[in-house]
């Protein structure tokens, strides 16, 4: 979930009367988000990689949202951003979208007289937008559907959407064919609504692999494995949801932001935690840093009528999987969040006009990595150097690494030389042998990321033996390029370099 809307009346709570603060903080670069129309928020945004970012946007000035389906995208890792709007449905609001690419999105709409909701489709950066599954509540004698709160695609034909209750259950389709056509899941594969007033949550989908998790106003956390053919829920501590942040680093672990109260799983999501934190973290937004361990971001805008941001306008960042929160910011209203690696991350906050505000780009060091002064701290060539933001890419293009050489830090460093680590053959032409030995038996995560910090594959995160272990990696369906795998347990962090050839 990117920013929050109430779910009964689909309004934004944000007021017109907003106070900024434009003196952009180091850490955070602003970017004009193009909309024509000024004070245009952005309420959710996605990032597909480094280079492809979509957002939607939604009208500040108008407490109750009104008929906006502006959106805005970036195929250039962010320095430039192009606007535009579903001109063919001039009636209809925006309420998700699902990127692919730089020119494929999905969005959910849904009529301003709530008669109606469609999912709608763009193959040409968002020009044109053609419709996939048209709802028609009068047809279908949907009393209780309101709208598709959110929409989910695993890839390119595969996909969810999920929405409110209608005729009794949960109204969810699926797709396999990109968009083309829609089944609705049969009433027997999901769990029956604990309430009549239990209804879906806008931008609530989190996805990992064939995995996806979803929230309920009704407080649970809904959870399909097979790509939304069946679903279980799973009842939290809360009963009432309107306002949410739920977010998995892998497929056991997450934090789940609601309201004021920070909650974390490491089972998956059947159960959840209250987290004591220490530090600032802001409410209205979360996103796991990819490429970290345990790293998160979250971000915080005004508080109006109960909704957004309760500690303040900022930023900040956590480590240990959000127990310790370290202020990033304070100068900044942030709404959104996508973080793509841990030195490249965008929020939306408000445009003053086309050519003024509205995103930021991150600008600091990489999170849990700095060696002060907006730098970060690489081990290049056996030597621990500090480098600009802008040149990380570059340094782990060839062959240098996030942290000092020697750092025992639990995150961010380098192993001590007696872990005995390889792999064999690299260069890897298919597949590829992991040996390792552990001291005692313990966790062991093992992992794959490419040069822009993007994990790729977990190839182990679990018990092994003390002695000898081996792990055996396919990289069959990996295009040829560098790729890093990061080792870690309770004694040891190190990454190495790899090398796939075809």
């Amino acid at each position: 979930m990117k920013t929050k809307k109430t779910k009964k009346s689909f309004a934004f709570i944000i007021a017109s009367a907003m106070v900024f603060s434009f003196n952009a903080n180091a850490q955070w670069q602003s970017k004009a988000s193009s909309f024509a129309t000024p004070q245009r928020g952005i309420q959710e945004m996605i990032a597909v990689n480094s280079n492809v970012i979509w957002a939607m946007g939604y009208d500040a000035t108008d407490p109750n949202g009104g008929i906006v389906t502006d959106f805005t995208r970036s195929t250039d890792g962010g320095k430039n951003w192009t606007a535009g709007n579903m001109t063919t449905f001039p009636d209809y609001i925006l309420v998700g979208i699902a990127p692919i690419d730089g020119n494929i999105c999905y969005g959910t709409i849904f009529s301003l007289d709530n008669s109606n909701a469609k999912i709608v489709k763009t193959t040409d950066g968002g020009l044109t937008w053609t419709e996939k599954l048209n709802y028609d509540f009068g047809v279908f004698g949907l009393e209780e559907f309101k709208f598709f709160a959110d929409i989910y695609f695993f890839n390119a034909n595969e996909g969810i959407v999920y929405g409110d209750q209608s005729n009794g259950y949960f109204t969810i389709f699926t797709t396999s064919d990109g968009g083309n056509n829609w089944t609705r899941v049969p009433e027997a594969n999901m769990p029956v609504a604990i309430a009549e007033d239990e209804s879906s949550y806008i931008f609530s989908s989190e996805g990992i692999g064939n995995t996806v998790w979803t929230v309920s106003t009704s407080g649970r956390v809904w959870k399909t494995t097979d790509k939304g053919l069946h679903w279980n829920a799973y009842q939290t501590q809360e009963t009432l949801i309107d306002y949410s942040n739920l977010k998995m680093r892998d497929a056991m672990h997450g934090l789940w932001g609601v309201r004021d109260e920070l909650y974390r799983t490491s089972d998956g999501g059947l159960t959840w935690t209250e987290v004591e934190t220490s530090g600032t973290w802001f409410t209205n937004d979360l996103a796991y840093v990819p490429g970290t361990a345990s790293t998160y971001v979250s971000t915080g805008g005004h508080d109006f009528d109960g909704y957004g941001a309760l500690h303040g306008i900022g930023s900040s960042y956590s480590v240990d999987d959000g127990n310790t929160w370290i202020t990033l910011d304070t100068a900044v209203e942030h709404i959104s969040l996508a973080m793509v690696n841990p030195f490249t991350g965008f929020t939306g906050g408000f445009n003053t006009d086309s050519v003024t505000r509205g995103i930021y780009k991150y600008n600091g060091s990489a999170l849990g990595y700095s060696c002060g002064n907006n730098l970060t701290s690489m081990c290049h060539k056996g030597h621990t150097i500090c480098v600009a933001n802008g040149s990380i890419a570059n340094h782990l293009s060839h062959g240098d690494n996030l942290g000092a050489c020697s750092s025992r830090l639990a995150l961010d460093g380098e192993s001590p030389d007696n872990l005995q680590l390889s792999i064999y053959p690299n260069p890897i032409a298919n597949s590829a042998t992991i040996s390792f030995s552990n001291s005692q038996s313990q966790k062991v995560s093992l992992k794959i990321f490419d040069v822009s910090g993007r994990l790729v594959s977990t190839l182990a995160d679990r018990i092994f033996e003390a002695g000898e272990n081996e792990v055996v990696w396919n990289a069959d369906l990996l295009n040829a390029g560098i790729y890093f795998l990061q080792f870690q347990s309770a004694e040891n962090l190190k990454t190495e370099k790899l090398m796939v050839t075809k």
